[in-house]
């Protein structure tokens, strides 16, 4: 495997961008609002793709900022009985599935809409602000990424094209397969459009199930960790799966390591920017890399909301649903394309 060139614009960005509004909640003494900020530019950092120009990068941007904050204000469904909430889940995951034709920004977004939800709808027990207002919040950590991202392609206006087109895909597209491409004739033209879209909806209902069969408090990694299994067009469903888990068996590790060591806020910090450094690098490694600082950086934030809570105990609930969450993801799609080439193309 040839080690990537280290990003050092991208890293800088991602630093600043991650670290700077913890530093500045925790001095002024609002660093949950500042969390829920750091949410959406730790996204828009760890999805950025460096071989793409200034022009796409920032269009991706806005065409899913909307989108990827709209997934707080499913933490209104925890309103309904929860036998509901699953069955309107489910429904979501279909129509992730389908927005995902739309074009090829479409379905990271959808991701993110996924993963922005599960930590709606899994932390309403502690959040105590408005949906809407975190939806809010989130969406300005994006577009404090976006104008970190502007004045970086404002400074090198003379070697970027800001231009380009970005390509469209009028067809199902993402991790789980390519639905125009790869069935077997026998499919009919319904099969094949709807098979993404059902499986992608059977996986999030199964995963919010969880919560009748899981007893512990962060049963909500399990449908987070479907969303980003999921992640469109980068590559394998197994691959990510596996890469993911051992990924996080890692990053728990450094997490525990980090959250132990680092005493107090001001060290938190300078972790947490260290981690962020190194975020968009291990991303253009693998997905396995990207899972292991993506995996301590979350943890030292979920420890600055909950210091209570015991590491040891919430890193293992951690590590044992997204193993739990990677296997829902990795059977359905099995089942769903068994009868299919691309299941050759994704198990083999």
């Amino acid at each position: 495997m040839v080690i990537p060139q280290f990003p050092l614009g991208r890293s800088i960005r991602s630093a600043i961008c991650i670290a700077g509004p913890l530093g500045v909640g925790w001095a002024t003494g609002s660093y949950i609002t500042a969390i829920w900020i750091v949410m959406g530019t730790l996204v828009a950092a760890a999805g950025e793709s460096g071989s793409d120009s200034y022009g796409i990068r920032l269009r991706s941007l806005a065409k899913a900022a909307p989108i990827a904050a709209a997934g707080y204000l499913t933490g209104y469904l925890t309103l309904l009985p929860y036998p509901a909430l699953i069955a309107a889940m489910t429904v979501v995951g279909f129509g992730a599935g389908v927005v995902n034709s739309l074009g090829a920004s479409f379905p990271a977004a959808t991701m993110q809409f996924l993963l922005t939800a599960a930590l709606g709808i899994g932390l309403s027990d502690v959040i105590t602000s408005p949906y809407w207002q975190i939806s809010l919040l989130y969406l300005s950590g994006i577009i404090l990424y976006a104008a970190a991202l502007f004045i970086e392609a404002a400074l090198k206006r003379s070697q970027t094209q800001l231009q380009d087109t970005e390509p469209f895909n009028p067809g199902i597209s993402s991790g789980f397969a390519t639905a125009s491409a790869g069935m077997e004739s026998t499919n009919t033209p319904f099969v094949s459009w709807a098979r993404e879209p059902l499986a992608i909806a059977l996986c999030v209902g199964i995963s919010y199930s969880a919560r009748y069969w899981t007893d512990d408090s962060h049963w909500f990694w399990i449908p987070l960790t479907v969303a980003l299994v999921m992640t469109p067009r980068l590559g394998s469903v197994y691959s990510r799966s596996i890469g993911r888990i051992c990924g996080t068996v890692i990053g728990v590790i450094i997490g525990i390591l980090a959250v132990r060591t680092l005493s107090d806020g001001t060290q938190m910090i300078a972790g947490i920017a260290t981690l962020a450094l190194l975020l968009p690098w291990a991303r253009d490694v693998s997905y396995a890399a990207k899972a292991v600082i993506m995996t301590p950086l979350i943890l030292i934030i979920v420890d600055l909301i909950q210091p209570d809570v015991g590491i040891n105990i919430y890193a293992w609930e951690r590590l044992t649903d997204t193993i739990t969450g990677g296997l829902i993801v990795i059977i359905i799609a099995f089942i769903a394309y068994r009868s299919s080439r691309s299941a050759k193309r994704h198990f083999a």
